[in-house]
């Protein structure tokens, strides 16, 4: 192989290693993100079983020592409204 040959396959295979690492880089913010999306619907999700659990034992005429249930679903969402975690697609 000639030295002008090596040299270029030299600087393809840079090039090619520059785009692998952008790429990892941008795999790693959407993992982030993602990761930060599944805590927000985790924590979505634990509320509003929490919220219906109380309905359901509202609604069975159990005594329930937490605020009425649309009191409850209101708090639940105005919070996700605030933290801007509504289902986004």
């Amino acid at each position: 192989m000639t030295k002008s040959i090596f040299e270029s396959v030299l600087k393809m295979a840079e090039a090619h290693l520059l785009n692998v690492q952008s790429e990892i880089k941008k795999l790693e913010n959407q993992k982030v993100t993602i990761d930060k999306q599944i805590e927000d619907y985790k924590t979505y999700f634990d509320e509003s079983v929490e919220a219906l659990g109380i309905a359901k034992k509202e609604l069975a005429g159990e005594p329930v020592n937490t605020p009425a249930p649309q009191d409850t679903i209101n708090q639940t969402l105005s919070q996700a409204a605030i933290n801007n975690t509504f289902i986004k697609e």
